[in-house]
């Protein structure tokens, strides 16, 4: 469905881009690091240092190591991991919740 998109407007891939960057970064910290500032470190680190790495490989190219659109990609991040805490500490809140008002229902 992506291929259709930039063969009609390629200027969606700069849209889609850090999108495509940072979900599966996402997905692995949120399945390897528990807490929620662990998330976040880790997140940081490893973009850090892919993006180090990424200019060591491709030095020859003239790569800047931190330009903005890594750190566009590292404030995504950091917001999407917050955003995703909040949103499992009020899933959480709302269980215990359901739980108080409601034990009958849940030991069946």
């Amino acid at each position: 469905m992506l291929h259709i998109y930039l063969l009609f407007d390629p200027a969606i891939l700069l849209i889609i881009h850090p999108w495509m960057v940072v979900f599966p970064l996402l997905f692995i910290t949120h399945f390897l690091v528990r807490s929620l500032p662990m998330r976040l470190y880790t997140t940081i680190l490893g973009m850090g240092v892919g993006e180090c790495l990424q200019t060591l490989v491709f030095q020859s190219f003239d790569q800047t190591f931190g330009d903005t659109s890594s750190l566009d990609a590292i404030a995504l991040a950091t917001g999407l991991t917050i955003l995703f805490g909040l949103i499992g500490r009020l899933v959480n809140k709302m269980r215990v919740l359901y739980e108080r008002q409601f034990p009958k229902r849940l030991s069946k």
